[in-house]
């Protein structure tokens, strides 16, 4: 009966860790993927709708080729390309180790820094503004 009940515990926690462990896994596989490839992602041919329909960069374009140069131990060229993710990844760490530490307790995720949300998409748009305006001398205009 103890013995149950420990292991019913153990199945709970195993399947509620499997989530974030799945997107660390896609995550890290995905940049396995880029590091391996010697092609630039940008020679697949693929086009940001948002640059597609406006002619302007915005705040994630270049995000695939800085992962690239990051994996081939490039940082100057992953500046070059998209410096926004240099502050995006901390953030998204944070918010996964949340995830993970939520999950592995079997307790609701906490609530979302409203203050800390609100100056990343200050700080986004910003970028994304900035990257545009011609002449700028800001990092991440790729």
């Amino acid at each position: 009966m103890a013995t149950d009940i420990a292991a019913d515990r153990t199945d709970r926690r195993r399947s509620a860790i499997r989530p974030p462990l799945l997107v660390l896994i896609g995550t890290l596989g995905t940049f396995a993927a880029l590091g391996a490839s010697n092609a630039m992602p940008s020679s697949i041919g693929y086009t940001c709708p948002f640059k597609a329909l406006t002619g302007y960069n915005c705040p994630g374009c270049g995000m695939s080729r800085c992962v690239h140069a990051l994996m081939h131990g490039n940082v100057t060229g992953a500046l070059h390309y998209n410096a926004f993710l240099f502050v995006l990844v901390p953030v998204l760490l944070w918010a996964w180790f949340a995830w993970f530490r939520a999950d592995r307790d079997g307790k609701p995720l906490p609530s979302p820094n409203l203050k800390v949300l609100g100056a990343l998409l200050v700080v986004m748009l910003l970028f994304g503004v900035l990257r545009n305006v011609p002449g700028m001398p800001i990092i991440g205009l790729a």
